[in-house]
């Protein structure tokens, strides 16, 4: 039997993957790059590693500000 934390763990990677997929879509940028990340890196941290949600969600947070930092030091490349 399928136990209720795998569930939930399961549903917050889904959120992240839908999460990641809308800003993408939002900013113009291949939504399948950014989704895909956010699975590899939800697979990484909950089935490698055997972390927890709140590290899940930290693991997250952090590829996000991974994007964020790219895309402005390619912006900032872009002008000069």
């Amino acid at each position: 039997m399928i136990s209720l934390p795998l569930i939930v763990t399961l549903i917050l990677g889904g959120l992240w993957f839908l999460i990641y997929w809308k800003a993408a879509e939002m900013d113009g940028q291949p939504c399948w790059l950014w989704a895909g990340l956010s699975a590899a890196v939800f697979a990484v941290t909950c089935f490698y590693f055997g972390w927890g949600w709140l590290t899940i969600s930290l693991a997250q947070i952090a590829l996000g500000v991974v994007i964020a930092v790219v895309r402005t030091v390619l912006e900032m490349h872009k002008k000069v």
